[in-house]
């Protein structure tokens, strides 16, 4: 007997990961992915950052007058790593989501935060065979200033400055479900990105 196609896709995802699939893990992304996607500069193993990938965890390793924060689910695919110095703080938080077609997208966020502020930069990335892609173009929204004002009024009520400086934002990527939250400097949620199973659409409401 055939099953329908909507029990399929409930059992292929119901454990968070689709079953037999080829598909890399967060870690492997994390490890794999080049610097001009993940723009990782520390002379670091990315190997022995991630460690056990088998093992959900949250541990921390001394990492000359700082710290390694590492943070593990592997049922949601979930990974952050937390570089922490005396003087600054880079952090890198990759999650993985499946799209109706069956295929993995990983939202990778590097936070590189210092005295005067913080500085985020975000994709989504894919691998395709074994060449890792650049999504970010057709799966996450505009987020220009003007979308990012119009955006930013409808969840705060509140209208944005000159110098635009409440437009400067964060994901706050959670260890599962489909919203994503962001937030700017001044500790204010913007708005939300939700995945829809194709790609990330805005939401302020």
């Amino acid at each position: 007997m055939q099953r329908p196609l909507s029990v399929m896709f409930m059992l292929l995802f119901s454990n968070g990961l689709p079953a037999n699939s080829s598909a890399p893990s967060v870690f492997q992304a994390f490890v794999e992915l080049p610097n001009k996607l993940l723009n990782f500069q520390q002379d670091l193993s990315r190997e022995k950052i991630v460690g056990d990938t088998n093992r959900t965890e949250k541990r921390e390793i001394a990492w000359g007058e700082g710290t390694i924060e590492v943070r593990k689910n592997v049922n949601t695919q979930f990974l952050k790593v937390d570089l922490v110095q005396p003087e600054a703080r880079i952090q890198y938080t990759l999650r993985a989501f499946h799209s109706n077609a069956g295929h993995r997208m990983f939202l990778v966020q590097k936070q590189h935060c210092t005295s005067p502020g913080c500085e985020a930069t975000i994709s989504v990335v894919e691998k395709q065979g074994s060449v890792w892609k650049n999504m970010s173009q057709s799966l996450l929204p505009d987020l220009s200033r003007p979308v990012l004002t119009r955006a930013y009024m409808e969840t705060t009520g509140k209208s944005v400055s000159d110098s635009g400086e409440e437009l400067d934002y964060h994901l706050q990527i959670p260890e599962e479900g489909n919203l994503i939250e962001v937030w700017n400097q001044y500790d204010e949620k913007m708005f939300a990105l939700n995945w829809n199973g194709q790609k990330f659409v805005i939401k302020t409401r």
